[in-house]
């Protein structure tokens, strides 16, 4: 309690004690590359995962950040090598949208673990981590005031008959959910089981929708910035 005081109270100290941590965190991961099959894990409770992937991107090391269920089942890997990120899986869900639901909805009293690996053979596949963190830090905070805004079984409709759409969403998104919709009216819970998009993906789709007027629910519910969409 008197060491998080002096944290709190003192933005250097906070700083440096961070520092000090990460800089011992990645010798650690550094040290993996000696130790082949080595592992790194713990509770996601009690570490901030875009942190631990940051340090294990910023050391270089080739391995993969397997994420596990509560059972200890998989939920998900994130590939890494020479500072970048590669082969991203999430149940059905590839490359960005399985990123985005590692980082956005990542499960309940799950597990982490990082495992040194052999370098890949294809490295073109890798990209930088920063832009895929800034995304799925906006979704994480957008769909956390969505998925409080319109429950997940809320039903949803078309409100016509016919899609017209010019925002800025993912104009592919949106044209499955309007034919999942126009077959089958449901909430955005089914909606995210079926599309091969995250959950944050597809609630911030749907709100896009609903602020367009192009979809409906069964009720009267606030979307974000105080418009209302009202069903029939």
């Amino acid at each position: 309690p008197v060491l998080l005081r002096q944290l709190y109270s003192s933005q250097d100290l906070a700083l440096h004690y961070l520092q000090s941590l990460a800089r011992r965190l990645e010798g650690t991961i550094a040290n993996l590359g000696a130790n082949e099959g080595s592992n790194l894990g713990g509770r996601l409770e009690q570490f901030d995962l875009p942190a631990i992937l940051q340090t294990v991107v910023d050391s270089g090391t080739s391995g993969v950040l397997e994420i596990l269920d509560s059972e200890g089942k998989d939920f998900g890997a994130i590939h890494t090598s020479n500072h970048r990120v590669g082969r991203i899986h999430c149940g059905d869900l590839v490359d960005r949208a399985a990123f985005l639901e590692i980082l956005s909805s990542p499960p309940n009293r799950g597990t982490f673990r990082f495992s040194s690996t052999a370098a890949p053979q294809d490295a073109a596949t890798f990209q930088p981590l920063q832009p895929l963190l800034m995304e799925a830090a906006r979704v994480q905070d957008e769909f956390a005031h969505f998925s409080v805004t319109i429950p997940s079984d809320a039903i949803l409709q078309p409100s016509s008959r016919q899609l017209v759409w010019s925002g800025s969403s993912d104009s592919r998104l949106i044209e499955q959910i309007w034919h999942q919709l126009s077959v089958e009216p449901c909430g955005w819970g089914e909606l995210a089981e079926v599309l091969p998009f995250s959950r944050g993906q597809v609630g911030l789709a749907i709100r896009d929708m609903l602020l367009a007027g192009v979809v409906t629910v069964d009720r009267t519910f606030e979307t974000p910035g105080g418009i209302h969409a009202r069903g029939a």
